[in-house]
């Protein structure tokens, strides 16, 4: 059942949409008042996500959505709320990180 969802989201995605930021645009510190702090790094052109102990790959998805591409939250959607050109939040688990 999880497969036949993943898929039924990736045949509705647009692969055009393009990220509306360069990837060092998503780069920063971003924090929950509950769950803490997620850290996204631009690393040799990859965006990388840490939070905790995990450590997670992020790709282009849609627009500015990333699918992360291994590990324990594998396939799991991080989406970035972009204001005029710069990131406010970005969304993981459904919850809210605001930036730093």
């Amino acid at each position: 059942e999880h497969k036949r969802a993943l898929a039924a989201r990736d045949q509705a995605r647009d692969p055009n949409a393009k990220p509306s930021l360069r990837l060092e645009g998503y780069a920063g510190r971003y924090t929950h008042p509950a769950f803490g702090d997620a850290v996204v790094a631009n690393k040799k052109g990859h965006l990388i996500l840490t939070y905790g102990n995990f450590t997670c790959p992020l790709d282009p998805y849609e627009g500015d959505a990333f699918r992360i591409t291994a590990g324990f939250f594998e396939d799991q959607l991080v989406t970035f709320q972009v204001k005029e050109a710069k990131v406010m939040e970005l969304k993981f688990q459904s919850q809210v990180f605001r930036r730093q």
